[in-house]
This record gives C-alpha cells, sequence and structure tokens, in this order.
C-alpha cells in the first residue's frame, strides 16, 4: 500500500486522518443539490469518532497499567507509561503524542 514510506502504521494513520478532513472540508464546500455521493462518505465520521473512542479507552487502560506496574516494580511512571504505550503503538508520533496526553492525566 505505501511502498515509499518506512513505518507503515503511522502513514496508515495521516492517510485515515487526510481522507477524514477532506470529507470534511467537502461537505462544506459542495452544494447540497450536487452531494450524490457524499452522504455516504460522511457517515464515514461516525467510524472515525469511535475509532478515536476506542484509542482514548485505549489509553486509560494502559495508563492505569502503566502507573500499577510501576507501583509495584517501582520505577519512574513516565518511563513505565511511555513503554507501555509504545509496545502497542510502536515508536512514532501518534505514540508520542498518546504519551503526553496520558502524562497529562497522571
Amino acid at each position: 500500500m505505501f511502498w515509499f514510506v518506512k513505518e507503515k502504521k503511522e502513514a496508515a494513520i495521516k492517510a485515515a486522518v487526510y481522507g477524514c478532513l477532506i470529507i470534511l472540508l467537502g461537505s462544506f464546500i459542495i452544494p447540497e443539490t450536487t452531494k450524490v455521493v457524499w452522504p455516504y462518505l460522511e457517515l464515514l465520521r461516525y467510524l472515525a469518532i469511535s475509532a478515536l473512542i476506542v484509542l482514548e479507552v485505549t489509553t486509560i487502560f494502559t495508563v492505569f497499567s502503566a502507573i500499577k506496574a510501576s507501583l509495584i516494580k517501582d520505577t519512574d511512571p513516565d518511563v513505565a507509561i511511555l513503554k507501555s504505550i509504545e509496545r502497542i503503538l510502536g515508536k512514532g508520533v501518534i505514540s508520542s503524542l498518546i504519551s503526553f496526553e496520558a502524562r497529562v492525566w497522571t
């Protein structure tokens, strides 16, 4: 799918975000009378919202388990949070963002 990109997961996430932004922009720009396929594409926003909710719930449970493990092992909670998120999502921009959000919530 992505031949010239090293991190396939990050490229897929960026492609999905760009697709959602294009659908949102198109829903504002395209007149209602000429939207033939667009109402079906606009339904994809519910899929994107549900994916975001799943991602947030995963972050909450990951933070909870990382803090619990760090308290048991007596290690630095920030390092435990970062390692647990990178284990699930891999290293990249998305894992850094979620790690930052997790630190904000703790």
